[in-house]
């Protein structure tokens, strides 16, 4: 900063008083001068006074949310949003448990909306290792699912919408089959999940792949009995709506749509998942 010579103080030079000008004797030995605790030394630069200071980090939330299984939730005209801790082995009484439409089976969670997104949380909680069965659909309106990442769990999710975008976020160590068909849109999958896969396949708008290895997997080891595989397993269907498999740890692009998932106002944005 260059300040103006009408505010710049006047220095004497006779005033200016060198060190080797000290005299031993000016210094008193009788009083007592502060001196610096051990280990105590001058501000560092981060402690720069700019009026910022250092702040924790939070520590990790804890869910507290109770261990639930055999979640059913339908809306006509409105939205299904939420976040489920899934335990397959907690018993529900049949008092509590929701009534099957015709050809329906009863599975772990399932979220339904009619005209209205279907958007889930899923926390995979059981102390023993279990499969859990998971579907989320809607008619018109798109579906977003998020599988946190679990311990020995593993899942089978079925996602559709007729009329929306499909978006599923996966643990980074899903191993299994992922089956998917779709119509008027794109099916992409992320990079990181693209370098995780064994085996593409596609052709008329339908394909399969295998996330991670079938064979130390012991997915090969089952031949042709698909009832026999324990593992992980994704089915996806989108007749007018792109479809996206991502990691759920990893950074993702979402398309933001209005609620029938197209249309010419339909803009992407940057976001981090949460848990």
């Amino acid at each position: 900063m260059i300040v103006p010579s009408q505010y710049s103080p006047t220095i004497d030079s006779d005033s200016i008083t060198s060190e080797s000008d000290i005299s031993p004797s000016e210094f008193d030995s009788s009083k007592s001068y502060p001196t610096p605790e051990k280990g105590q030394g001058p501000p560092s630069y981060d402690d720069a006074t700019d009026g910022r200071r250092s702040v924790p980090a939070p520590s990790p939330s804890v869910d507290t949310r109770p261990r639930v299984n055999y979640i059913c939730i339908k809306e006509r005209n409105s939205s299904v949003r939420g976040e489920w801790s899934i335990d397959p082995r907690i018993k529900v009484p049949a008092s509590l448990l929701a009534e099957l439409d015709k050809g329906e089976e009863r599975v772990n969670l399932r979220l339904h909306s009619q005209n209205g997104s279907v958007s889930g949380v899923v926390r995979l909680v059981s102390d023993q290792p279990t499969k859990s069965f998971l579907h989320a659909s809607s008619q018109n309106g798109s579906v977003t699912m998020k599988v946190l990442p679990r311990g020995n769990n593993s899942f089978k999710l079925q996602m559709g919408s007729q009329n929306g975008r499909l978006l599923v976020q996966i643990p980074s160590d899903f191993e299994g089959p992922v089956t998917f068909t779709f119509g008027h849109g794109s099916f992409t999958f992320s990079e990181a999940v693209e370098r995780r896969l064994a085996h593409y396949n596609r052709a008329d708008r339908r394909g399969k792949a295998f996330i991670g290895s079938w064979e130390t997997s012991g997915y090969a080891d089952i031949g042709d009995d698909e009832e026999a595989w324990n593992g992980d397993e994704l089915e996806l269907s989108a007749q007018n709506g792109s479809v996206r498999v991502e990691f759920a740890e990893e950074p993702t692009v979402v398309r933001v749509d209005s609620e029938s998932g197209g249309g010419p106002f339909s803009f992407m944005r940057r976001f981090m998942g949460s848990s």
